[in-house]
């Protein structure tokens, strides 16, 4: 009878059930168990239980995978990347001096390349690293990408609540990401949880309609109506 084993849990990355190492070690079982040697595929099986912020920190890999030119690189630096970002091993120190460069010019470059890795990394800085709330909030002002600020403009002037825990506040411009720059999100081998994705986050959505307010109306004049997710 041919060996059995177990398909490794999801990872669903800070907060999870299961430590990150914990969890690559299950994969690196299921692989040998059934003979899965190249890294490609190795990569491809361990992206398919990802859920959570890891699975949006790995929507770039997730994107590459649908492609078979593309490569993914070794399940060696796979390991290593999600043991970095994830195993918490990172100083407090080593976390402060790295931390800086997700602001400023470097971090919104950083945030408009690839928002998901972006805010996942500095999740995990900000948390080492112990930044004071009021510094962080101020800081990722500065670097949210255009559309998510006027996202959070428009909350402001429809008197919606913004948050002011930094860590609510990321939550929130991903959700205003998502919304903003849905054309950015292409197919891919996960094209059944993207379309699930895409049930379970719609009712988030509603649509302001301005009339009256001459702040808000359009030169044009009739109706303004502006896509804003409920947090």
């Amino acid at each position: 009878m041919a060996p059995k084993a177990t398909p490794p849990p999801e990872f669903s990355g800070d907060g999870s059930k299961i430590m990150v190492t914990e969890w690559l070690k299950k994969c690196v079982m299921y692989f040998e168990v059934y003979l899965i040697m190249d890294d490609r595929q190795k990569i491809i099986q361990a992206l398919q239980h990802l859920s959570g912020s890891a699975f949006d920190y790995q929507e770039e890999q997730i994107k590459s995978s649908a492609d078979a030119g593309k490569s993914l690189g070794t399940w060696a630096e796979f390991e290593e990347e999600m043991t970095q970002v994830y195993g918490k091993k990172t100083k407090e120190e080593l976390a402060k001096k790295e931390i800086e460069g997700y602001f400023g010019s470097a971090g919104k470059k950083k945030a408009s390349t690839n928002f998901y890795q972006y805010a996942e990394h500095l999740r995990q800085l900000a948390k080492k690293e112990k930044t004071p709330n009021d510094t962080l909030m101020e800081k990722l002002k500065d670097v949210v990408p255009d559309k998510v600020w006027d996202g959070f403009s428009m909350m402001k002037i429809f008197k919606q609540p913004v948050p002011t825990d930094w860590e609510k506040y990321l939550d929130m411009s991903i959700k205003l990401h998502k919304e903003f720059y849905r054309e950015d999100i292409q197919g891919s081998i996960f094209a059944g949880e993207k379309k699930e994705e895409k049930k379970t986050s719609a009712p988030m959505a509603r649509t302001i309609t301005s009339q009256t307010s001459a702040a808000e109306k359009p030169t044009s004049g009739g109706k303004k109506k502006l896509r804003i997710p409920e947090g």
